[in-house]
Protein backbone atom coordinates (compact mmCIF):
# COMPACT_ATOMS: atom_id res chain seq x y z
CA UNK A 1 0.00 0.00 0.00
CA UNK A 2 1.64 3.57 -0.80
CA UNK A 3 2.11 5.78 1.77
CA UNK A 4 -0.14 8.49 2.03
CA UNK A 5 1.09 12.08 2.08
CA UNK A 6 -0.81 15.12 3.15
CA UNK A 7 -0.06 18.22 0.57
CA UNK A 8 -0.68 22.04 1.34
CA UNK A 9 0.14 24.44 -1.31
CA UNK A 10 2.17 23.39 -4.48
CA UNK A 11 4.09 26.73 -4.55
CA UNK A 12 7.75 25.12 -5.63
CA UNK A 13 6.22 22.13 -7.32
CA UNK A 14 7.08 19.40 -4.74
CA UNK A 15 3.48 17.45 -5.11
CA UNK A 16 4.68 16.54 -8.45
CA UNK A 17 7.66 14.76 -7.06
CA UNK A 18 6.13 13.73 -4.55
CA UNK A 19 3.39 11.94 -6.73
CA UNK A 20 5.89 10.47 -9.56
CA UNK A 21 7.55 8.99 -6.66
CA UNK A 22 5.09 6.39 -5.51
CA UNK A 23 3.17 7.96 -2.86
CA UNK A 24 -0.33 8.63 -2.47
CA UNK A 25 -0.82 12.69 -2.15
CA UNK A 26 -3.57 13.91 -0.64
CA UNK A 27 -3.82 17.62 -1.78
CA UNK A 28 -5.87 20.44 -0.12
CA UNK A 29 -7.20 22.22 -2.37
CA UNK A 30 -8.37 25.32 -1.37
CA UNK A 31 -5.30 27.22 -0.19
CA UNK A 32 -5.53 30.93 -1.44
CA UNK A 33 -3.89 31.82 -4.56
CA UNK A 34 -1.65 28.99 -4.90
CA UNK A 35 -1.05 26.62 -8.05
CA UNK A 36 -3.13 23.58 -9.21
CA UNK A 37 -2.13 20.60 -7.00
CA UNK A 38 -0.47 17.72 -9.18
CA UNK A 39 -2.69 15.81 -11.55
CA UNK A 40 -1.87 12.47 -10.24
CA UNK A 41 -3.07 14.00 -6.48
CA UNK A 42 -6.32 13.01 -4.66
CA UNK A 43 -7.57 16.64 -4.44
CA UNK A 44 -9.88 17.22 -1.38
CA UNK A 45 -11.87 20.58 0.43
CA UNK A 46 -11.53 21.17 3.95
CA UNK A 47 -9.68 20.66 6.61
CA UNK A 48 -12.11 17.41 8.01
CA UNK A 49 -11.62 16.05 4.49
CA UNK A 50 -8.37 16.34 4.01
CA UNK A 51 -7.14 15.02 7.64
CA UNK A 52 -9.69 11.92 7.27
CA UNK A 53 -7.55 10.30 4.28
CA UNK A 54 -4.25 10.40 6.46
CA UNK A 55 -3.15 7.66 8.48
CA UNK A 56 -1.99 8.32 12.01
CA UNK A 57 0.92 9.44 12.47
CA UNK A 58 0.18 12.14 9.27
CA UNK A 59 3.28 13.45 7.29
CA UNK A 60 1.72 16.88 6.08
CA UNK A 61 3.82 18.52 3.55
CA UNK A 62 3.82 22.68 3.69
CA UNK A 63 4.26 23.39 0.16
CA UNK A 64 3.57 27.55 0.35
CA UNK A 65 5.91 30.61 -0.56
CA UNK A 66 7.42 32.17 2.49
CA UNK A 67 5.39 34.86 4.36
CA UNK A 68 2.17 35.69 6.10
CA UNK A 69 0.00 32.63 4.29
CA UNK A 70 2.13 30.47 6.19
CA UNK A 71 1.08 31.20 9.84
CA UNK A 72 -2.54 31.48 7.91
CA UNK A 73 -2.40 27.66 6.81
CA UNK A 74 -1.20 26.77 9.32
CA UNK A 75 -3.74 28.18 11.70
CA UNK A 76 -6.50 26.81 10.14
CA UNK A 77 -4.97 23.75 10.15
CA UNK A 78 -3.51 23.68 13.69
CA UNK A 79 -6.52 22.56 15.28
CA UNK A 80 -6.81 19.43 13.41
CA UNK A 81 -3.10 18.51 14.09
CA UNK A 82 -2.62 16.03 16.73
CA UNK A 83 0.33 14.81 18.97
CA UNK A 84 2.88 12.63 16.82
CA UNK A 85 2.00 14.10 13.53
CA UNK A 86 4.46 15.79 11.48
CA UNK A 87 4.96 19.22 8.96
CA UNK A 88 7.49 19.05 6.23
CA UNK A 89 8.19 22.55 6.15
CA UNK A 90 9.24 23.33 2.42
CA UNK A 91 8.54 27.22 2.33
CA UNK A 92 12.22 28.01 2.40
CA UNK A 93 10.93 31.37 5.09
CA UNK A 94 13.72 33.30 7.38
CA UNK A 95 15.00 30.73 9.71
CA UNK A 96 13.39 32.71 12.50
CA UNK A 97 10.04 32.60 11.46
CA UNK A 98 10.65 28.78 11.15
CA UNK A 99 11.66 28.33 14.58
CA UNK A 100 8.62 30.14 16.25
CA UNK A 101 6.38 27.96 14.04
CA UNK A 102 8.43 25.03 15.87
CA UNK A 103 8.26 26.15 19.41
CA UNK A 104 4.31 26.40 18.59
CA UNK A 105 4.37 22.98 17.31
CA UNK A 106 6.04 21.06 19.90
CA UNK A 107 4.10 22.52 22.48
CA UNK A 108 1.21 20.30 21.55
CA UNK A 109 4.43 17.36 21.01
CA UNK A 110 3.54 18.18 16.71
CA UNK A 111 6.56 17.81 15.10
CA UNK A 112 8.00 20.89 12.53
CA UNK A 113 10.50 19.56 10.36
CA UNK A 114 12.09 21.93 7.95
CA UNK A 115 13.76 21.33 4.76
CA UNK A 116 15.52 22.46 1.86
CA UNK A 117 17.05 21.66 -1.59
CA UNK A 118 20.66 22.91 -1.34
CA UNK A 119 23.81 22.91 -4.30
CA UNK A 120 24.03 22.28 -8.04
CA UNK A 121 21.32 21.52 -10.27
CA UNK A 122 22.92 17.87 -10.95
CA UNK A 123 23.66 17.14 -7.48
CA UNK A 124 21.05 18.98 -4.77
CA UNK A 125 21.43 17.68 -1.37
CA UNK A 126 18.11 17.69 0.84
CA UNK A 127 19.00 19.36 4.14
CA UNK A 128 16.18 18.58 6.65
CA UNK A 129 15.92 19.16 10.53
CA UNK A 130 14.10 19.33 13.50
CA UNK A 131 13.43 16.59 16.52
CA UNK A 132 15.35 13.64 15.72
CA UNK A 133 11.87 11.42 15.80
CA UNK A 134 9.95 14.18 13.32
CA UNK A 135 12.82 13.78 11.12
CA UNK A 136 12.78 9.88 11.24
CA UNK A 137 9.22 10.12 10.21
CA UNK A 138 10.03 12.42 7.56
CA UNK A 139 12.31 10.47 6.33
CA UNK A 140 10.54 7.57 4.25
CA UNK A 141 9.30 10.85 2.45
CA UNK A 142 12.00 12.57 1.91
CA UNK A 143 13.85 9.33 0.80
CA UNK A 144 11.17 9.40 -2.40
CA UNK A 145 12.81 13.06 -3.26
CA UNK A 146 16.78 12.26 -3.26
CA UNK A 147 18.59 9.31 -3.30
CA UNK A 148 19.77 8.57 0.45
CA UNK A 149 23.48 9.49 0.24
CA UNK A 150 22.27 13.10 -0.45
CA UNK A 151 20.15 13.58 2.89
CA UNK A 152 21.93 15.64 4.87
CA UNK A 153 20.69 15.73 8.32
CA UNK A 154 21.57 19.17 9.62
CA UNK A 155 20.68 19.84 13.19
CA UNK A 156 18.27 21.76 15.43
CA UNK A 157 14.65 22.61 14.14
CA UNK A 158 15.89 25.93 11.46
CA UNK A 159 19.04 25.00 10.66
CA UNK A 160 17.98 23.60 7.21
CA UNK A 161 15.93 26.91 6.24
CA UNK A 162 19.50 29.05 7.67
CA UNK A 163 21.32 27.02 5.59
CA UNK A 164 19.21 27.55 2.79
CA UNK A 165 19.93 31.59 3.39
CA UNK A 166 23.03 31.12 2.86
CA UNK A 167 23.04 28.81 -0.35
CA UNK A 168 21.59 32.04 -1.68
CA UNK A 169 24.83 34.04 -0.94
CA UNK A 170 27.33 31.17 -2.00
CA UNK A 171 25.31 31.21 -5.12
CA UNK A 172 25.76 35.01 -5.50
CA UNK A 173 30.17 34.10 -4.83
CA UNK A 174 29.82 30.89 -7.79
CA UNK A 175 27.93 33.91 -10.16
CA UNK A 176 30.59 36.06 -9.39
CA UNK A 177 33.06 33.67 -10.03
CA UNK A 178 31.86 32.10 -13.04
CA UNK A 179 31.52 35.17 -14.71
CA UNK A 180 35.00 35.68 -14.30
CA UNK A 181 36.50 31.86 -15.24
CA UNK A 182 34.40 32.86 -18.32
CA UNK A 183 36.21 35.26 -19.18
CA UNK A 184 39.82 33.91 -18.44
CA UNK A 185 38.67 30.80 -20.46
CA UNK A 186 37.10 33.37 -23.56
CA UNK A 187 40.57 34.65 -23.44
CA UNK A 188 42.44 32.01 -24.01
CA UNK A 189 43.71 31.87 -27.12
CA UNK A 190 43.48 28.32 -27.72
CA UNK A 191 40.51 26.04 -28.90
CA UNK A 192 38.25 25.08 -26.20
CA UNK A 193 34.98 23.76 -24.86
CA UNK A 194 34.28 26.91 -22.08
CA UNK A 195 30.99 25.75 -21.03
CA UNK A 196 31.78 22.47 -20.05
CA UNK A 197 35.27 23.63 -18.31
CA UNK A 198 33.37 26.23 -16.69
CA UNK A 199 30.51 23.85 -15.21
CA UNK A 200 33.47 21.43 -14.54
CA UNK A 201 35.48 24.20 -11.84
CA UNK A 202 32.04 25.46 -11.03
CA UNK A 203 28.87 23.56 -11.28
CA UNK A 204 25.30 25.53 -12.07
CA UNK A 205 23.34 26.13 -9.28
CA UNK A 206 19.67 25.94 -8.54
CA UNK A 207 18.34 29.41 -9.10
CA UNK A 208 18.22 31.61 -6.09
CA UNK A 209 14.82 33.08 -4.23
CA UNK A 210 15.79 36.49 -2.72
CA UNK A 211 17.12 34.71 0.98
CA UNK A 212 20.82 36.59 0.38
CA UNK A 213 19.76 39.32 2.13
CA UNK A 214 18.87 37.64 5.09
CA UNK A 215 22.32 36.37 5.39
CA UNK A 216 23.85 40.29 5.34
CA UNK A 217 21.33 41.16 8.12
CA UNK A 218 21.89 37.93 10.37
CA UNK A 219 26.09 38.15 10.00
CA UNK A 220 25.81 41.78 11.87
CA UNK A 221 23.23 39.99 14.98
CA UNK A 222 25.26 37.17 14.81
CA UNK A 223 28.68 38.99 14.96
CA UNK A 224 30.08 36.72 11.91
CA UNK A 225 32.51 38.32 9.04
CA UNK A 226 31.23 37.42 5.67
CA UNK A 227 33.38 39.84 3.65
CA UNK A 228 33.62 37.17 0.40
CA UNK A 229 29.71 36.42 0.74
CA UNK A 230 28.99 40.33 1.19
CA UNK A 231 30.95 41.34 -1.60
CA UNK A 232 28.88 38.86 -3.93
CA UNK A 233 25.62 39.38 -2.94
CA UNK A 234 26.33 43.00 -3.25
CA UNK A 235 27.76 42.52 -6.78
CA UNK A 236 24.87 40.88 -7.68
CA UNK A 237 22.59 43.19 -6.80
CA UNK A 238 24.99 46.10 -8.53
CA UNK A 239 24.15 44.01 -11.72
CA UNK A 240 20.52 43.70 -11.16
CA UNK A 241 20.32 47.43 -10.57
CA UNK A 242 22.47 48.39 -13.82
CA UNK A 243 19.82 46.02 -16.16
CA UNK A 244 16.77 47.63 -14.51
CA UNK A 245 16.15 44.29 -12.54
CA UNK A 246 13.89 44.77 -9.42
CA UNK A 247 15.95 42.92 -6.60
CA UNK A 248 13.64 40.05 -5.11
CA UNK A 249 13.57 39.48 -1.52
CA UNK A 250 11.44 36.97 0.25
CA UNK A 251 8.97 38.57 3.14
CA UNK A 252 9.94 37.92 6.70
CA UNK A 253 6.86 37.46 9.03
CA UNK A 254 8.79 38.53 12.31
CA UNK A 255 12.33 40.14 13.72
CA UNK A 256 15.63 39.14 14.47
CA UNK A 257 15.53 37.15 17.93
CA UNK A 258 17.69 35.45 19.30
CA UNK A 259 17.11 31.56 19.74
CA UNK A 260 17.65 31.47 23.29
CA UNK A 261 14.80 34.29 23.73
CA UNK A 262 12.37 31.76 21.73
CA UNK A 263 12.52 28.48 22.70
Amino acid sequence: MKLAVGLMGNAHGIGAKLASADLDVVARRDVPGEPAPPADARVVQGERSFFDQLEFPRRIVLDLPAGPLVDDVLEAVYQWLEPGDVVIDVTGSYWVDTLRRFRRMRHRSIYHVDMAFIGSMNAERLLVAGDAEGVELAVPVLHKLVPQDRLVRCGHAGTAHYAQGLGDSVAAVASQARGELRQMLEALPLEIDVSGVLNALIPERAPVDGRAAWVLDDAIRLEAAIPLLAQAVMLDRVEQLEQHITPHALPRVGPYQPPDEIL
